[in-house]
């Protein structure tokens, strides 16, 4: 298959709508291509923190705790990943700090703290 046949087949595609029998969750949207990121901005610092607990809680606690059943290099990883969000996710940051949220469908796949003065679309290679 040539590139101008492989991209009429991908326009022609049509995906699963959330409710149908191809979905394994109805709560789920469906998968689409768009021009901009999931990227969500917090309102509040109180809400950036609740996620950060929420994100590097129990579950990679659990990773840094079981080296035998992930290995010690991921364990390694999460136990670094935790003490990193409870002490700079939840503690440092000046009132002109932002907060961003990536999200993959349903679930936080990454949180993100700026300090005022930078931007997240325009960029400044001489600063």
């Amino acid at each position: 298959m040539d590139a101008a046949n492989f991209a009429d087949a991908f326009a022609n595609m049509h995906l699963a709508e959330s409710g149908s029998s191809g979905s394994s969750s109805s709560a789920t949207r469906p998968y689409s291509l768009v021009s901009t990121p999931p990227i969500i901005e917090f309102k509040d610092r109180h809400a950036f923190r609740e996620a950060a607990k929420a994100y590097h809680g129990d579950e990679i606690q659990y990773i840094a705790d079981n080296p035998h059943e992930y290995s010690d290099f991921v364990s390694a990883k999460a136990r670094r990943t935790a003490e990193v969000a409870k002490d700079y996710g939840t503690t440092r940051d000046s009132e002109n700090a932002r907060y961003f949220n990536y999200q993959l469908g349903n679930k936080s796949v990454r949180l993100l703290r700026m300090e005022g003065g930078d931007s997240m679309t325009e960029f400044d290679v001489k600063r």
